[in-house]
């Protein structure tokens, strides 16, 4: 199993603080509402800390909750005199929580201008934190900025980043959230490598409003670290050059190449400033002098927080018509402390207004007015969602962006949560939640159609989704449009899946999970899918768990998690349907056929194509891409392996379709049978197959990708120019698997037009990337080779003759024996660069290889005999 079975509630924390709460005595709830408010009082900060009623403490310990604030949970246990159990409490409500949907993080990811990033005060901190990142050599080039919970840190980070950025002509700034909206308690953060991966795809297609054409150096704002390994891993895998500024509400170490900047509450002047910026005199006048009196005792009141202080701003502006002094006495009567100052405000917004804060709050995604309109109109109409967005924009609760997203932050996001948790039924929420679902799986299910990138049919499922909507005027009608929609809207889409599955949903996380997955999957959106799937799995239907656990292993399978996709594999193989078994049995061989062993994973290859044929003429219950599938990973296993004949024959054995999704499959056959025709040193039918790949359809990027390097791989061995191909590549390193095998062909063509120095650039680039990168054996072993003939050729021949002789001997233990072949003839190529009189030996033992293709005899035959005929390939290049 993959993780053990979760508790299904929070009642288990229930029952445990009911039985402390017996052994200590039965305290009366006030008794231990006012424990724990004299338990918080003694701590730093406390004037922001909030307290809790007793209500809301008696709610801990009541079945059927479906959110508990873990820090209540752990200081009643220290009330109650059971501090020891504080720590075993805080790990059962995340073994709770994960399985909830908001238990992976979604990372953020928005593009800034700098000239437009700005923030009131903080001179001083800006002006450290710049001689910060601004050291002797040697010194730190990074920054860790920690602080409480609105304090400003995101804002200072921002305003540094600019800093860093305008400085340096060729910048780009980047901000990444790390957590979701419900904070960091219970959240289980994506991986480094997975963030890194969005994070090149992101660079890649989506530069963003006000990013210089030409940027190339990296200033990234991250914010809402866990860890300081997190962070070493993240940096260690991105490009030269780039600055990170790090946020954390925990106090951690700094790693290693990390400036620490411990922020505080702002100095009195620069929060004085503050309030004064922002109310801007709406206030009711009085005299000058007493005006900033009065602000500075406001500021003070406020902790000299600048979250405070903007929430203050926002109810001085709503009430013009008070005297400074008015709201001071109001501070003055309230329970001290931010958030029940946010509760004040809460309570007296009106009923449309709670509702839609509540939905925002509730709800972990980047939602705009759009959004909220589709959720709430049935329940308070369009005309109060409107009214209502206006006024907690002037409360200062809500700051839109230029994008229309609605920002709220975590601590408002918190206390407005905790009181819609019992403010609002859940069967309301539920249904909001359901509205916003369907109408979004609607819509996904027409723009997929529009922007026509379905990847595979499979008719039990797709049943599920709803067929496009050709009246459908949200959705562009343009397939490229399209695309950018489906883009766009992957967050929202992602995060109400979440939350679908936190009010117990499950068609609704079902279906909307279906109808993103085809864009997904075609976009190698791994991370989104993975979220998509696995939230489905655990929260979607039951009747669909099998579907989702084979998409979810696929996934970790996709993102270099092997193990984890093995042990879901043996999952479904004990307990799934006919066809999730079949497939889950496909998906082991395949596994074993690319990262374990090629000779004895072709077995179990193959013993899982006749348990598809064994099911009958249409393979039962197991679909015909399945079956494809297979088939074409036993045809590319025979080409590496040298066994061609048998390669072609397999291709006979895939079946030919006309539905536009199998198209896929054939799209990606035929590219694969390219391989073997120009292995086989036939150009004309090279050419002719990817023609046929080519016009047959989209694939997606990795299969376009494919087509257009054996396009160039043919140029290149016959010396022509492939420059006009590999700019159609991906350009971006992005240390994936697709872009550094791209970077690798782009290093090959400079080899063909002599330019070394820009070749050994490139092969030094896409070597560095390979730690960051889940690369199949034999694929990584043939792209060394090429990187050890470019540096060769450069004069490193020493050097590329170590980088040979390690790729050859780890691709022979794998099995691949035409990698093997041409490993021979490189090594054997580059003793003869090095004056070796052995190499025409060695070149002549690949001649007697079986495993060595046409192709590639005719290059060795000509290396040895150059008055021998001219062969196809002029230039070693391998495949």
């Amino acid at each position: 199993m993959v993780m053990a079975t979760p508790p299904q509630s929070l009642d288990d924390i229930a029952l445990a603080l009911r039985t402390m709460r017996a052994e200590a005595g039965d305290p009366s709830f006030g008794e231990i509402a006012a424990r724990i408010a004299r338990l918080r009082s003694a701590r730093p900060g406390a004037r922001f800390i909030r307290r809790p009623g007793k209500v809301t403490v008696y709610d801990a310990f009541r079945d059927g909750r479906r959110r508990i604030d873990p820090d209540l949970v752990a200081d009643i246990a220290i009330v109650l005199g059971f501090p020891e159990r504080e720590r075993d409490l805080r790990e059962l409500h995340r073994a709770v929580l994960g399985g909830l949907a908001t238990a992976t993080a979604r990372p953020e990811f928005t593009a800034l201008n700098p000239e437009s990033l700005t923030v009131i005060g903080r001179r001083r901190e800006r002006d450290s934190a710049r001689d910060l990142l601004m050291p002797e050599e040697g010194g730190p080039r990074h920054l860790l900025i920690t602080g409480m919970p609105g304090v400003g840190k995101s804002a200072l980070a921002r305003a540094v980043a600019a800093d860093a950025a305008l400085a340096r002509p060729r910048a780009r700034v980047l901000s990444i959230g790390l957590r979701t909206a419900s904070g960091d308690a219970c959240i289980t953060a994506a991986s480094p490598s997975a963030v890194l991966t969005e994070l090149t795809r992101v660079i890649a297609t989506r530069p963003g409003p006000g990013l210089r054409a030409e940027a190339t150096d990296l200033v990234l704002i991250v914010e809402d670290v866990t860890s300081p390994e997190n962070i070493t891993a993240f940096v260690s895998g991105l490009p030269p050059g780039a600055t990170v500024i790090t946020t954390s509400r925990r106090r951690i170490e700094p790693p290693h190449g990390f400036a620490l900047l411990e922020l505080g509450p702002m100095i009195l002047q620069d929060a004085c400033d503050m309030l004064a910026t922002l109310t801007d005199g709406n206030y009711a006048p009085t005299d000058p002098a007493r005006a900033r009196a009065d602000l500075a005792l406001l500021a003070e009141a406020c902790g000299r927080l600048p979250l405070a202080i903007t929430v203050l701003a926002g109810q001085i502006a709503a009430r013009p018509t008070w005297y400074l002094s008015d709201h001071l006495r109001r501070l003055e009567a309230t329970e001290a402390g931010l958030v029940p100052a946010l509760e004040d405000v809460y309570d007296a917004l009106g009923p449309p207004a709670r509702s839609v804060l509540s939905f925002l709050a509730l709800h972990p995604g980047p939602l705009t007015p759009a959004e909220l309109h589709i959720a709430l109109t049935d329940t308070i109409g369009a005309l109060e969602v409107d009214r209502s967005v206006a006024v907690l924009v002037r409360e200062n609760l809500l700051t839109p962006r230029p994008d229309d997203v609605l920002e709220l932050h975590d601590i408002v996001r918190a206390t407005v949560a905790d009181r819609a948790a019992d403010d609002i039924p859940s069967s309301r929420r539920r249904r909001e939640i359901e509205t916003l679902a369907t109408v979004l799986t609607q819509r996904f299910a027409t723009a997929t159609e529009r922007a026509r990138v379905r990847v595979t049919v499979n008719p039990t499922i797709d049943s599920w989704v709803p067929a496009p909507d050709p009246a459908e005027d949200a959705v562009p009608r343009g397939r490229r449009a399209s695309q950018d929609w489906l883009d766009a809207q992957v967050p929202v889409a992602i995060t109400t899946l979440q939350a679908a599955a936190d009010v117990n949903a499950p068609d609704a996380v079902s279906r909307l999970a279906l109808s993103m997955l085809h864009y997904l999957r075609w976009s190698s959106r791994r991370l989104d899918a993975y979220l998509a799937c696995s939230t489905a799995m655990t929260h979607g239907r039951r009747e669909l768990w099998g579907y989702f656990a084979m998409q979810t292993a696929q996934l970790l399978e996709a993102t270099d998690r092997s193990v984890q996709a093995e042990e879901l594999y043996a999952e479904v193989a004990a307990r799934g349907g006919p066809r999730e078994r079949i497939e889950a049995q496909t998906n082991l061989a395949v596994t074993h056929l690319w990262e374990r062993d090629m000779s004895e994973g072709l077995d179990l290859t193959r013993a899982a194509i006749r348990a598809i044929e064994s099911l009958g003429p249409d393979h039962g219950d197991a679909s015909r891409t399945e079956y494809q599938s297979l088939t074409i990973s036993v045809m590319r296993a025979l080409l590496v392996t040298g066994r061609l004949p048998e390669a072609l024959q397999a291709h006979q054995r895939i079946p030919v379709s006309e539905d536009p999704c199998d198209r896929r499959m054939t799209v990606i056959a035929r590219t694969r049978l390219a391989e073997i025709h120009l292995e086989l040193a036939d150009a004309d039918l090279t050419n002719a197959t990817l023609d046929s790949a080519a016009t047959l359809g989209d694939a997606g990027y990795e299969t376009s990708d494919a087509i257009t390097q054996n396009r160039h791989r043919l140029r290149a061995i016959q010396g022509l120019d492939g420059s006009d191909l590999v700019a159609t590549l991906v350009q971006a390193d992005r240390g994936d698997a697709r872009s550094v095998l791209g970077v690798v062909t782009r290093a090959t063509a400079a080899r063909m037009a002599g330019d070394h120095a820009r070749a050994v650039d490139l092969a030094e680039r896409a070597l560095g990337a390979r730690t960051a990168t889940p690369i199949g054996i034999w694929r990584w072993s043939a792209a060394q080779l090429n990187c050890a003939l470019v540096l060769a050729e450069a004069g490193e021949v020493s050097r590329a003759d170590d980088l040979a002789r390690k790729a050859t001997e780890e691709v022979r233990r794998f099995g691949a024996d035409l990698i093997v072949a041409y490993g021979r003839a490189v090594l054997g190529y580059l003793g003869s660069l090095a004056g070796d009189a052995d190499a025409p030996a060695a070149m002549r033992e690949v001649l007697a290889d079986p495993a060595a293709s046409p192709l590639l005899r005719g290059w060795v035959a000509h290396r040895l005999d150059p008055t021998g005929p001219e062969p196809l390939m002029r230039h070693l290049v391998v495949p």
